[in-house]
Formats: C-alpha cells, structure tokens, sequence
C-alpha cells in the first residue's frame, strides 16, 4: 500500500485548531463584546448587499473588517458601530464563517511555519541588512558625487567606505537571490521546499506592492535599468533612456536624480526650436515692481541653482540634474548650447554663475522610425558624451513573467491580500504522471510519481483571466513596438493574422501577415489603474463597474479601452485580446475558496510546483513483550528541589499529573501546560510533594516558583489561552508583513 502525498488534503490538527480558535475570538470578543443595540434595519440592509455574494467573497470581506477591526483596537481607536454591525451578519453566515476560520487558519499556519523555519529567519536578517547598508551607501555615494567631501584624506576615506559598502551590499543581495533560487538547486522540489521558495516570492510581492504605493515598482529589469543609469552618470556621461511611450523612462530618470542628488530632476519639453531661452535663461516681468527680470531655464536652474537674476544666492547649494523629455527633438540650436555645458566643470562660469557639483543631465526619449518622425538620433559629436539606455516593456514569458508579477502585485490590498479567486489569476498547470521507469525515490524513502507542468500556450482557456492579460498586454506592446521596427529586425515569432472577406481578423505564428500597431499600446499606468480599479469598482455610481468577478471588470475594461483606440488599430487589437480568450464567459466560482498568501507566493511560474509523491506504508511494529513479574514499573513521577519567589526550597514531583477542581474530577496537566495567574504567565512544574498543591514557574524567570491551588490552575490555563488567542488574531495585522 503507498500513501499519496500531493498539494490540498485534509486540514492538519493544528490549522483545526487555529480555525476553532478564530471563532472563538469573533463569537467572544467581538459579538458578545459588542451587544449594543441591535439595529435590525441596518442588518437587514447589509445581509440583503451580501445575498448575491458567494461564501468566498464573504469571508474576503470578512476578513478586511477584521482586519480594520484589530488595527483600530490595536491603536486603541474606536471601533466604528456599523463595521461591528458588518462583522456580526457575515459572522451569521455559516459557510461564510467555515471558508473564513479554515483559510485564516491555513495562512497563520503557513506564516508561522515560515517565520519559524532558518530560512525565514535568513531572510528577514539579510533584508534588515541591506536596508540599513543601502541607506549608509546611498549617503556616501551622493556626498561623493556632489563633491561635498573635501579634502583628499576625507575623499579617500569616503571612495574607500563606497568600496567596502558597495561589496557588502552586493555580496548581501547575492545571498538574498541565492536564497530564492539556489536554495532548490540541491533539494526536490517537495512541499516542503516549494512552500518556503513561495515565502520568498511573496515576500518579493509584498516588497513591489509597497514600492507601488510609493510610485514606482522596482521590477529585476528596471533595478537593471536604474544601475545603467546611475552607473553612466557617475562616469561622467549622460544618459539616453530610449524606448516607447509608457515604459517608464521619466520614472526611472527621476530615480537616478534623487539616489544621486537627493533632488527630483528639474524638466525640459524639448521641441525643435528648444534654445537659449528655454535652457538658460529669458526674460520676465515682475509681477510687484513692473520691471524686467532674466527667468533661468532648467538647465540654468540645474547647473547653478539660481532659479532667476533676482536672487542674490541660490535656492539650491548643490548641482541638480536636468531631465530632457523628448530628447529626439532637439535641433541645432539647442546642442550648440548643450555642448557649452558639457565642456563646464564644477567652479567654472556658466551664463554668470559657478557650476555646482553634480550637475548633470538625462536625456528620454522615444526611438526613431516611422511612428516619430520629428525624432533624429543624438548628434554625432555628442555620442562620445552619452550612454544610450534601451527601456522596454516588461518582459512577460514563463522564464520571467514580470508583467504578470507586476499586475497582481497591484492587486494586493493594504493588508497584502488579493480580493480575487485564485482561478481568476493563475497559470495553469497539467499533471504528468509518471510511468514506472520515470518514478524515482528521494532520501527519505518516499517515491515521486509525477509533477506539475505549465501550460505552454499563454492562451490557453484553462489560465486564469490575469495569467492571459499579461501575455495579451504584451502581445499586444509587442505589435506596437513592431510597428516603428523595419521588417529585419522583427523576430520570427511575432504575431501574424489573417482577415476574411467580412473583415474578422485571425491570429496566428506561421504564415499571414505581420501583426503590427501603428498609434496602440497599453502602459504600466493603464495597467495599474485596470487593477486598482477593481478594488473600487463597487463603490461607483457606475452601474457597468457594478460586475461580480475579476474576469468581467478586465472585459469591460478591454471594451473600454478598444473605444478610445485609434480606428485603424481597433479591429487588430480586439484580435489580440480575443485570441487570448478575454471575452468569454467568466468561470465558475461558487465553491471557491480565498487565495492565502502562499497561494499567492505560489502564483508566479518562478515558483516551482511541488511534486507529487507516494510514501509507502510503514511495516507493521510488533506488540511490545509483555512485563515479567517482579519487574519495576516505569517511573513517572520525578521528585526534585526547586526554589519559590520568597526564597523557600520545597520538594515537588514533576512528571503529567491530574488535579482535582471544584469544577473537573480530573485536571490533566504536564509540562507543557501553560496557565496565566494575576498577569503573570506560568508554566507547570509539578505538585507539592507534602499536599499535592500545584506549583508553576514562571515563564520569564523559570528558576522561580509559585504555589498555586487548583482552581487558580484551571482558570489560570483558560486565561492564557485566551490570551494567546487574542495575540494570535492581532497576528492579523503581522501575517502578511513579517
């Protein structure tokens, strides 16, 4: 006989036990806690909101009541009545209240398992390091590239802590990415390991949606990116970050800006006629004395920190850098001007004024081509000044699914959860069973007999709708991009259709004509707003946004956006979307359940799945031999010497012993009985040796001891647990976060 042994199961006793628990917490401090009035009106209204809601997106709702409800209690804020009022009716709701307690119980599990295991513990160390380094680097980095250290012993001193920052730092992340990849390199790919390799991934999710919040997503390509840039300015030239619209190259110039200068880049528009007066400097009038003024351009304010003739000292003691949009427009007379620039170093006149140090520029612009005619490449005599930066979309391919990472990402909430079923959002996988001659044994005995291969076809019906976007998206980013390429640098891959006489549109890869968008694409923005909107779509007085699933708000999303694309691209772009199955009926999802946080770690294909195996069943043991006569029994009691808080010594026996209570016969205790008298939390240490009273220790200071009575034992034990239930659910609110 061979036990399986494959993803899912039977709930384990301990998330039985957590489940129970959380229930207890609502029922007790919660509901009972908060009587009140009861307002039926508002409970009726609030059950009838939630009567088309299946058990799943209760408890998702449940679960964010909650979890507002513990941050305020937490911060000892007053709860707001008709949240409770909330909580109360989805707590009324039997299946709401069995999907909510066993999720929340798998999630605690998961993340107490994670936090507890070395690997989690590496990592949260290694975070805190590099954190606090890069903080160290970044100061060190800007006082060198502004110059604000002097002297050649403290120059030295600096480039030499940069050195030895820089080194630690690379060798700390190089570690933090060997313990997402290399950490599976010599291990199978069991539960065991997958499940941690999915607490790092989601530990990377929870660190991009913060970083989304702040503006900007640090995806691998755009920390690439960044290092590029940052790179080429400190080698003294000027980047050109090129690429289309909406890959991010105005984010990423400003990035490079604050890390070096602490200061967001001042902006130029470039145009054909951009000159002296838009760079440097043009006349004004003031507004209070009616007399003229000379007004600095960007690069004027850049490079001196004056912001016009009328200050007497810069508004800026440091050199800024300039940002130049568009780029490709710049004509003759404005590289006439920046070429004067470019020969100026730190102290010498600019236009009247010293150059400050770390003055520089960044350049972004759009490729040339077709699609930009106004755009001409830099002008040669320039080219030995600049570093060109190619900007693409993010990648999207199993390999590195980026695009994918980044939109679920935005659709994790402030508590880090995703209010979206898991077979909304997943790639999808196929089960390969083994044949007799591919099954093998690991160390420990157990036999691998299959494993979970990703559905290679990005369109395929069985992904989730989201795991389809982001491969549609960038299908679709592809076709604009080929769309400004001359045919010879188009690869053969790239998507081609056919039209039929009515003028439907067929996509294909083998033959037809070359799929390309003249004037459509979709952004990074477009994308993030696609995603946070669902979050909010049911608070519009917009009865379109007014759709139940995930998969409905990103079709009318689709239909949106096919209104306001240009009309020659339109028929093409709805192909596009079609092809991945965007339009079709959304799936089934009565008996879900709500995605853990796990299960989202488990959502990126970077992830490996876990495989399938058997443990055979374990012999039978034989019946231990019966005890001869005159043998001496096992002793299960120990008497030993221990010390009470007054400084007397008594004997007490230890060992699992029962008690007897005003309310129970017999009180079953041991050593890992916990209980919690007057405030103070004890452990079980054994019984009086004269009279059988009770005694613990206590649990900060083990070598001291108390005498207790029974009854204040038995209390005591419900008090901690209690207690300890109380601190688990505020786990809430640390679940996701540590």
């Amino acid at each position: 006989m061979m036990r399986k042994e494959s993803p899912g199961g039977e709930p384990s006793p301990e998330v039985e036990k957590r489940a129970s628990g959380i229930l207890r917490y609502i029922e007790n401090t919660i509901v009972a806690s908060h009587p009140g009035d009861r307002d039926e009106e508002s409970e009726a209204e609030i059950r009838a909101s939630y009567a088309s809601r299946t058990p799943r997106e209760k408890a998702d709702i449940l679960y964010e009541k909650m979890m507002a409800y513990v941050t305020d209690k937490k911060a000892k804020a007053e709860v707001n009545a008709y949240l409770i009022t909330e909580i109360k009716v989805l707590f009324d709701d039997q299946e709401t209240r069995d999907v909510f307690s066993e999720t929340y119980a798998e999630a605690r599990v998961d993340a107490k398992q994670y936090r507890m295991s070395d690997l989690g513990k590496t990592w949260k160390h290694l975070n805190e390091q590099i954190g606090r380094l890069e903080k160290e680097f970044q100061q060190v980095e800007r006082a060198l590239f502004l110059r604000t250290v002097e002297g050649k012993s403290n120059v030295s001193a600096a480039r030499s802590k940069a050195e030895r920052l820089a080194g630690r730092l690379l060798a700390l992340k190089t570690q933090r990415e060997n313990l997402k990849t290399l950490n599976l390199e010599h291990v199978p790919y069991t539960s065991e390991n997958t499940d941690v390799a999915a607490a790092f991934q989601f530990e990377m999710d929870k660190r991009g949606a913060d970083q989304l919040r702040r503006g900007f997503m640090w995806l691998p390509s755009r920390e690439k990116i960044h290092t590029d840039t940052v790179a080429a300015l400190q080698n003294g030239r000027w980047p050109v970050l090129v690429g289309e619209a909406g890959t991010g190259k105005s984010d990423q110039a400003d990035a490079a800006a604050l890390e070096l200068t602490g200061s967001l880049p001042t902006e130029l528009e470039c145009e054909a006629t951009t000159g002296e007066k838009q760079m440097i400097k043009d006349v004004a009038i003031d507004d209070e004395t009616g007399g003229s003024y000379q007004e600095y351009g960007s690069l004027m304010r850049a490079f001196t920190g004056f912001e016009d003739s009328r200050e007497k000292t810069p508004s800026h003691d440091k050199g800024r850098i300039v940002r130049f949009d568009e780029s490709g427009r710049l004509g003759p007379k404005a590289y006439s001007v920046i070429k004067k620039a470019r020969q100026k170093a730190a102290g010498d006149d600019f236009y009247g004024h010293p150059v400050l140090p770390g003055a520089a520029a960044i350049w972004t612009t759009n490729p040339t081509g077709t699609r930009y005619p106004d755009r001409r490449s830099v002008d040669p005599a320039m080219r030995r000044e600049i570093a060109e930066i190619y900007v693409d979309y993010p990648d999207q391919s199993a390999e590195n699914p980026e695009g994918f990472e980044f939109m679920y990402r935005a659709l994790l909430d402030d508590n880090y959860h995703i209010p979206v079923a898991e077979a909304e959002l997943a790639p999808a996988y196929i089960k390969h069973e083994f044949s007799n001659e591919e099954k093998y044994h690991l160390g420990d005995g157990r036999i691998v007999v299959g494993e979970d291969l990703l559905i290679e076809d990005g369109a395929d019906q069985h992904h989730g709708s989201l795991w389809r976007l982001a491969n549609a998206v960038k299908a679709l980013q592809n076709s604009f991009i080929y769309g400004n390429k001359p045919p010879e640098e188009i690869p053969p891959d790239a998507l081609r259709f056919k039209e039929d006489m009515d003028g439907n549109i067929t996509l294909e890869t083998a033959t037809g004509e070359l799929l390309t968008l003249s004037s459509s694409t979709i952004t990074l923005g477009e994308v993030q707003s696609w995603m946070q909107g669902f979050k909010d779509r049911l608070q519009k007085q917009n009865e379109a946004f007014q759709v139940a699933s995930f998969s409905e708000w990103i079709k009318l999303k689709i239909d949106i956006y096919l209104k306001q694309v240009d009309q020659a691209d339109r028929a093409k772009a709805r192909a596009i979307f079609d092809h991945f199955h965007l339009f079709d009926a959304a799936p089934n999802l009565k008996d879900l359940k709500p995605i853990t946080p796990k299960k989202i770690g488990y959502l990126s294909p970077r992830v490996p799945r876990p495989l399938h195996v058997e443990t055979p069943a374990p012999e039978a043991v034989a019946e231990p031999a019966e005890q001869k006569d005159g043998a001496k029994p096992v002793e299960l009691n120990t008497t030993i010497e221990v010390t009470l808080e007054d400084g007397r010594n008594v004997r007490i026996r230890k060992g699992e012993q029962s008690l007897r209570t005003n309310v129970s016969s017999e009180l079953a205790v041991g050593a890992k009985t916990r209980f919690r008298v007057a405030g103070s939390d004890y452990a079980f240490a054994g019984t009086l040796e004269e009279d059988n009273k009770p005694v613990g220790s206590f649990l900060v200071e083990p070598d001291l001891h108390k005498i207790f009575s029974s009854e204040e034992v038995e209390k005591g034990i419900v008090d901690h647990a209690f207690q300890k239930l109380e601190k688990d659910v505020e786990m809430l609110c640390e679940m996701t976060k540590t």
